[in-house]
């Protein structure tokens, strides 16, 4: 599994407005659920399991961003979403600021090392680099978004020579 293959429109949203941690991982958890992979799964569930990787330690990194991720019992692929909120949310994050993009992956419980480490290692190296995080921050439509995590992805692929570019639609 690959980012791009991971990568769903559904699991797009722009320009939320939510109050505060527990609430995003909850929005996290109902875009999740829209992706086809997920329909079987209760939005609970996901909720519960990114909660509890939360509690592990935050996800929040620096400079507004996260990347909240856990692993779903009885689930078999990868499932990658964005959501952006403009204002920011506190999500204790490594630099104390508010966090306004967050991009998530579900993940299958068995140990899937090299694959789960290919999709985060894709998203995190897309979002190191700031002009990209100010671009995705400037869309305000969930296609506006997607589109533009779309392209970033692609050209990484393209970059770094991996097989998945036959997945880019």
């Amino acid at each position: 599994m690959d980012l791009l293959n991971a990568l769903e429109a559904e699991c797009v949203c722009a320009g939320r407005n939510i109050a505060d941690k527990a609430a995003t991982l909850a929005e996290i958890a109902r875009l999740a659920k829209r992706h086809p992979a997920l329909r079987d799964f209760d939005e609970a569930a996901i909720d519960a399991a990114l909660t509890a990787r939360e509690a592990l330690g935050s996800t929040g990194f620096t400079r507004g961003i996260a990347l909240p991720h856990c692993r779903l019992p009885g689930f078999d692929t990868f499932v990658a979403g964005l959501l952006t909120v403009p204002d920011g949310v506190a999500f204790k994050s490594l630099d104390g600021r508010k966090t306004r993009l967050f991009v998530f992956v579900i993940a299958p419980e068995e140990e899937r090392f090299e694959e789960h480490n290919r999709v985060l290692g894709d998203i995190a190296e897309i979002v190191q680099d700031p002009e990209a995080v100010a671009e995705l921050l400037r869309e305000t439509t969930d296609a506006g978004l997607y589109a533009c995590f779309r392209r970033k992805a692609v050209a990484l692929v393209q970059r770094a020579g991996h097989d998945a570019a036959k997945g880019a639609r």
